[in-house]
């Protein structure tokens, strides 16, 4: 569940384009993971030409949409604790935060199936997850 409070903080304190100096989670998994994955890949969010660019970023639309998409991650785990939702301008600091994941074949409490979910989710949003 930590997951949720690494997609979720942001400081009105940290210096712009701050982030955590790495995040280690053992044993883990993320809540509502299937809903947070409707929601990121939901079809509004696609867009029909993958070649076209941002005319307000000149960034190539793949990397818009990939900031979209970690914005909506962000936003869908803020709005289940009531927080206010990111404006698009804003970049969380799990987009730059190296994150572990380690999980034991033998849990018996959480299994390693969640665990890997939340990696595929992770390495889709393309953050720097092992």
């Amino acid at each position: 569940m930590s997951l949720h409070v690494l997609l979720n903080y942001t400081s009105d304190e940290a210096p712009k384009g701050a982030a955590f100096g790495g995040y280690i989670d053992m044993s883990g998994w993320l809540p509502c993971a299937a809903d947070l994955y409707d929601t990121v890949w939901s079809p509004s969010l696609q867009d029909d030409d993958p070649f076209s660019t941002s005319e307000r970023t000149k960034l190539p639309q793949e990397r818009v949409d990939l900031h979209v998409r970690q914005i909506s991650a962000a936003n869908f785990i803020r709005d289940i604790i009531d927080h206010p939702p990111l404006e698009n301008n804003h970049s969380p600091p799990f987009v730059r935060t190296p994150i572990l994941l380690v999980h034991g074949e033998r849990d018996e409490i959480v299994r390693m199936k969640l665990g890997e979910q939340a990696r595929d989710i992770m390495a889709k949003l393309e953050l720097n997850v092992k």
